[in-house]
């Protein structure tokens, strides 16, 4: 079972400043469902932020006031 503090390392680390549940889905071989409540549920928890800038579209990303260092790894 993939942890979310690999999650959240893995997004951290990246080049990129958004990803959608389906990178994540690809990176982590998880369903894009399964991807999507993960995301979801760190959002609930204040470790990332979300928008939906279209009907299906969800980008995710660290929140501002997050650190990884600061959680419990």
């Amino acid at each position: 079972m993939i942890r979310d503090t690999e999650i959240l390392t893995f997004m951290e680390r990246s080049d990129d400043p958004t990803f959608t549940p389906n990178e994540i889905a690809a990176h982590f071989d998880l369903t894009n469902s399964a991807a999507r409540r993960r995301l979801y549920k760190l959002a609930d928890q204040g470790k990332l932020g979300y928008k939906k800038p279209g009907h299906r579209t969800v980008l995710f990303w660290i929140a501002g006031d997050y650190s990884i260092d600061a959680s419990d790894t």
